[in-house]
């Protein structure tokens, strides 16, 4: 589980399509006349911009838009993301009014994620927006050196034992690393005592006074 501490990512502006929506007549337009079609000119509803993200910790990531609504926008705005890793389909799906949204994230692998303007359905204005996406690249190397079998087991509150095989196709002379850290530090933190076997580096124990148990631990080893 390697998790590159540069990642690279591209950005995304506005999709090469846009989809183009009506907008109802907004309250108050004296444009629209009794009897005249309710519907003004077609309105383009561009997607979400300035998509980009911020990696804290090891493994949570925050994804940040700007959308500014047409004129005829007058209700609540409400933003559709979701996100994938390999898959083909758009996963974890979430609906809400926030220019964010926050998730723990597995880095090993590449990560779609892509968000949407949508109206409220009791605003007769416009419908929704375009998708605007954004990917984050896994880590660079051979997953197959990846470790493997890796495991943690804590001792009686008293001090967590993680330990793990080498990768399948990881050089004789491999040597890992790892890095943990926990919502209440300011960084990543490093293992100060590791676990051998052979010459070879294949855990690392942790005492009670290096984390805290009542939150989660996110670990990585590269």
């Amino acid at each position: 589980m390697v998790v590159h501490k540069k990642l690279s990512h591209t950005m995304c502006g506005l999709l090469s399509f846009v989809l183009l929506l009506m907008c109802l007549s907004c309250p108050g337009d004296s444009s629209v006349t009794s009897g005249a079609s309710p519907y003004k000119t077609a309105v383009l509803l561009p997607c979400p911009d300035h998509l980009n993200f911020t990696l804290r910790g090891l493994c949570v990531v925050t994804w940040t838009w700007i959308w500014k609504p047409p004129d005829c926008v007058k209700n609540l705005v409400r933003y559709e993301s979701q996100q994938k890793y390999g898959s083909p389909n758009w996963e974890e799906t979430k609906i809400n009014p926030h220019l964010n949204r926050t998730e723990v994230v597995n880095l090993n692998e590449g990560i779609s994620f892509r968000v949407r303007a949508k109206v409220n359905s009791g605003d007769n204005n416009c419908a929704e927006s375009s998708w605007c996406q954004i990917y984050i690249r896994p880590p660079p190397g051979n997953p197959e050196t990846a470790v493997r079998n890796f495991a943690c087991i804590l001792y009686n509150f008293e001090y967590i034992n993680c330990t793990w095989d080498i990768g399948n196709k990881a050089p004789a002379n491999t040597t890992y690393w790892l890095q943990y850290w926990q919502s209440d530090v300011e960084g990543v933190q490093n293992c100060k005592t590791y676990i051998m076997k052979e010459n070879k580096v294949v855990g690392c124990q942790l005492q009670k006074d290096e984390f805290n148990r009542e939150l989660d631990f996110n670990i990585c080893v590269g």
